[in-house]
């Protein structure tokens, strides 16, 4: 799912976007068309000239790469790649799990050169949002949740999910991990794998093979990625 845009925000945040961020010049639009007729996905950029000494030194500045598959995105990656006489692409706000490294012949040429953060999560009801997402495997899991800000809100939750759905409630029974509520958000969107949070010694496993069903049950592809700003 993404954030739906308006009409109104077109001109004032996509059309008055503020080019030094990837270049500068007249934009273009180019969209993906898929077998079968559909339209897929579309890139928009722009290119800021520079030539030094009649060579070319020419900048394309992706200002927003959006598609709905990954045959379109490859293609439109390609596209751009392939424009005459540039030198250097950038681009911001890729997703994290971007797979444009593994597409190019020589993956030590890419860099990522800043890393941020964009939607936060605070949860009010443990087990109603537990309950709202699906999970990618079948599994239950006991989870005491430490809430400094909201005590009440904490405590510990015995979730049961799957594919199809899921079910989770407040429980006294022992629990299977232990953790803070930032923590489970970042779980709960599945951009950080518990495990990962546990070396950070943010998560405790009270039970042997808990973090390896977290993992597995919390897991998303695509990561989470929020394309619009809000």
């Amino acid at each position: 799912g993404a954030i739906s845009r308006p009409n109104a925000w077109w001109p004032s945040q996509y059309f008055a976007f503020d080019e030094s961020k990837v270049g500068a010049g007249a934009s273009f639009h180019v969209v993906h068309e898929a077998p079968t007729g559909e339209l897929d996905g579309y890139v928009t950029y722009s290119i800021e000239h520079n030539w030094d000494n009649g060579i070319p030194r020419n900048v394309l500045g992706i200002r927003e790469l959006t598609t709905a598959t990954a045959p379109a995105r490859r293609a439109l990656s390609q596209y751009v790649s392939g424009v005459d006489l540039v030198e250097t692409i950038r681009t911001w706000n890729s997703p994290a799990d971007e797979a444009l490294r593994w597409m190019l012949r020589e993956s030590r040429r890419l860099r990522v050169t800043r890393l941020h953060d964009q939607l936060w999560l605070r949860f009010v009801d443990v087990a109603a949002a537990l309950a709202s997402r699906t999970y990618a495997l079948e599994g239950e899991l006991v989870i005491e949740v430490e809430d400094a800000f909201r005590p009440g809100a904490g405590g510990r939750f015995r979730l049961a999910g799957g594919p199809d759905g899921a079910e989770c409630r407040r429980t006294s029974a022992e629990p299977d991990l232990c953790c803070r509520a930032p923590e489970l958000a970042s779980m709960f969107l599945g951009g950080v794998r518990p495990r990962e949070l546990a070396r950070a010694g943010l998560v405790e496993e009270a039970v042997d093979g808990a973090l390896a069903r977290a993992d597995a049950m919390f897991a998303v592809d695509p990561l989470p990625y929020s394309q619009t700003w809000f």
